[in-house]
């Protein structure tokens, strides 16, 4: 009898699993539906685009679906009703701003800032989201947007620099000049969750020392794709010739 392809070998295994792996969908990650299952506090909004003017103007669009999640910090609320909306002890992000690698002199007494949230209920495999931040304040006011999480096998609640002012060593990446063209741009990011349960993810951005000259973060495409089971990787492997199936030698 003659073998089957590869590709036919990678499906007949899929199905006698059980099918294929299936992405999974954080309801309105997209912000399609507006702040709809989001929580809230200070300067948040959604909108098809938003377009700044002057030196380093230009127009964020979202990266999925017809809507992007815009945060604020001038004009929100005080960082440390931030840390309690966030569920953090006082003073918490205080501490994770003087905690930072700077250049030089930084002014890192947080004031006011925006927050969105939400818990992912039964949530598993890999968290990812698009973010974009850019400012109009300069250095040594290093105003700063964050990633927030907790959950099974996180201890306490985990803080991640997206970006900041001053372009500290732990920024996932750094803006190089005013406006929303000589911002980060569009950023890509993922985590993958130790376990599965309820995980609630947060995103801040905040300011430093005072609170004129706003910065901005943007968040968009947030979503959840399964890690692939072994048999799943197996049967994937097997499709494009990496794994190969049992044959017998004929005899001489």
């Amino acid at each position: 009898m003659r073998f089957l392809s590869y590709a036919v070998w990678s499906l007949v295994v899929l199905l006698a699993l059980g099918g294929t792996q299936a992405s999974a969908t954080i309801t309105n990650g997209d912000f399609s539906s507006g702040l709809t299952g989001w929580s809230t506090t200070g300067v948040v909004t959604t909108a098809t685009s938003y377009t700044y003017g002057g030196a380093g103007g230009g127009t964020i669009l979202p990266t999925a679906g017809t809507q992007v999640a815009e945060l604020v910090n001038a004009g929100g609320v005080a960082d440390t009703s931030m840390d309690t909306f966030l569920g953090l002890k006082r003073n918490t992000l205080q501490k994770f701003s003087d905690s930072l690698t700077h250049p030089g002199y930084a002014d890192y007494s947080l004031t006011t800032g925006s927050v969105l949230k939400r818990t992912l209920t039964g949530a598993s495999g890999i968290l990812s989201f698009d973010w974009n931040f850019w400012r109009t304040d300069y250095p040594p006011y290093n105003d700063l947007a964050f990633f927030t999480i907790s959950g099974p096998g996180i201890s306490g609640t985990q803080i991640v620099l997206l970006s900041d002012v001053n372009g500290s060593a732990e920024a996932l990446a750094t803006t190089s000049g005013y406006g929303p063209s000589n911002g980060t741009g569009w950023q890509s990011y993922s985590y993958a969750l130790p376990s599965t349960g309820n995980y609630t993810i947060g995103f801040g951005i905040v300011n430093a020392s005072d609170t004129a000259y706003p910065t901005y973060l943007y968040i968009d495409n947030v979503s959840l794709v399964p890690e692939p089971s072994a048999a799943f990787t197996a049967a994937a492997l097997l499709g494009t010739g990496m794994l190969y199936p049992l044959r017998r030698r004929r005899r001489a």
